[in-house]
């Protein structure tokens, strides 16, 4: 048998597929004043070093934002979100198509004795828009949505029935709200979503249809 027969047959490329790919059509079919999508391809890094070090300070040019020190916040960056975890931990957000670079940031943080780990296969990113979402959100989770509170580089962690996510306000008063949650989590988290959009939708009992009272 020749090293030719032995090798192997190439394998077509295939499209990446997000946790809620299956899911996808439903949500793309919810009712009007609520818009749902996936995205997966966020790339994710967990960070932690001290604030006050000076890897700090090369984080921060590196990613033009300065490392957000108050509970429940988040800055922009450059091309995406730096999350507050807590005292001496972020999360690093940025689009696939544009990701931080890695060894750059690596190497800042290590400098001063931090880490850095490529956590984007943990989570996937959910996208809630439309002037429905507060409602749809309020039947699940604690959070105070008022536009006062829940504003733009507000980042939240807290559970939507029982499943952990992380939300971060895009709009005030929750009508554009970015939903991290983990992949083994996220068709639980959909369906939820699903019924939820339905049960919000459906006439009273008392309702015909119309508006009437």
């Amino acid at each position: 048998m020749t090293a030719e027969l032995l090798r192997p047959a190439a394998l077509p490329r295939l499209a990446p597929r997000g946790p809620l790919a299956a899911w996808a059509d439903r949500l793309a079919a919810l009712p009007p004043g609520l818009s749902a999508s996936e995205d997966s391809t966020w790339q994710q890094l967990g960070v932690r070093l001290d604030p006050a070090s000076p890897g700090a300070r090369a984080v921060e040019a590196l990613l033009g934002a300065a490392l957000p020190t108050t509970p429940s916040t988040s800055a922009a960056t450059r091309e995406g979100d730096v999350v507050w975890l807590g005292p001496d931990e972020w999360l690093v957000l940025a689009p696939g198509a544009r990701p931080v670079p890695v060894p750059a940031l690596a190497d800042a943080v290590r400098a001063s004795g931090g880490s850095v780990v490529d956590v984007s296969a943990q989570r996937t990113t959910l996208r809630l828009t439309g002037p429905a979402v507060p409602d749809l959100l309020r039947g699940g989770c604690a959070v105070d949505l008022h536009r006062s509170v829940f504003a733009p580089g507000t980042a939240v962690q807290t559970s939507i029935a029982q499943i952990g996510v992380l939300l971060l306000a895009r709009a005030p008063g929750g009508t554009d709200v970015t939903v991290l949650v983990r992949s083994t989590f996220a068709g639980a988290l959909a369906d939820w979503i699903l019924d939820a959009a339905v049960e919000a939708s459906a006439p009273g009992p008392l309702d015909d249809g119309q508006g009437g009272a």
